[in-house]
């Protein structure tokens, strides 16, 4: 299988927070894109990227801003489109607003700002060139665990209005499992990336992802 996950550029040129009415005061540290191309050797056409950005959700504009991005990098692109592109977001909530094509998220953001919208698209199109470019022979391995002390229920209240029954089926008030894909480079053994799946909203006041660069910190280290 052909896969391999690279980082992109910053997203710094933002000013808003997606916290609503709010201001960063500074960047504790970036944001990034992250893209996982995986793929068939003896088929180049049959491949997909699965973008992974640092923002609160991915977006159908962003999507469409990728998609003309990588239409406009030429032929040696032109199987990534509509069919085989997934953009999806972390889920934080103290990166760079004011991007999103709704009304509300618009509202509480002050706006929308063309350089936030442009430079998650720019990292995002960067980060998938870099890891088309690095294409090599892998393989993938899965594994999930359960974790008990990462996340609460953000309303217990609401939670306990489910019927008695439903409820007995679950050991826990939310989902506390962490499930994992890690992808391994055939030539040197080296792990080049890992997705990762766990229930966990971050909240935070100042510009970065995180509990999500704590986690990429450890596992670098």
């Amino acid at each position: 299988m052909h896969l391999l996950v690279r980082l992109a550029l910053v997203f710094d040129r933002g000013e808003s927070s997606d916290m609503a009415l709010s201001k960063l005061p500074l960047i504790i540290s970036r944001v990034y894109s992250r893209a996982f191309i995986i793929g068939s050797i003896t088929n180049p056409e049959d491949r997909f990227v699965y973008l992974v950005i640092d923002t609160a959700m991915g977006d159908t504009a962003i999507r469409y801003g990728i998609l003309q991005g990588l239409a406009n990098l030429g032929s040696a692109y032109s199987m990534y489109n509509q069919s085989n592109v997934a953009v999806t977001g972390t889920h934080q909530h103290s990166g760079p607003g004011a991007w999103l094509n709704y009304l509300l998220p618009q509202v509480t953001s002050l706006g929308f700002s063309k350089q936030s919208y442009q430079a998650i698209v720019d990292g995002s199109v960067l980060s998938i060139q870099r890891a088309h470019e690095s294409l090599a022979p892998g393989t993938l391995s899965y594994a999930d665990t359960n974790i008990t002390d990462a996340n609460i229920n953000r309303s217990l209240y609401a939670y306990l209005q489910n019927p008695a029954a439903e409820r007995a089926q679950y050991d826990t008030s939310t989902d506390t499992i962490l499930t994992m894909l890690r992808f391994k480079r055939a030539s040197d053994g080296l792990n080049t990336g890992v997705l990762c799946w766990h229930r966990c909203v971050n909240l935070f006041t100042l510009s970065s992802p995180a509990n999500f660069v704590e986690a990429l910190q450890l596992l670098r280290n």
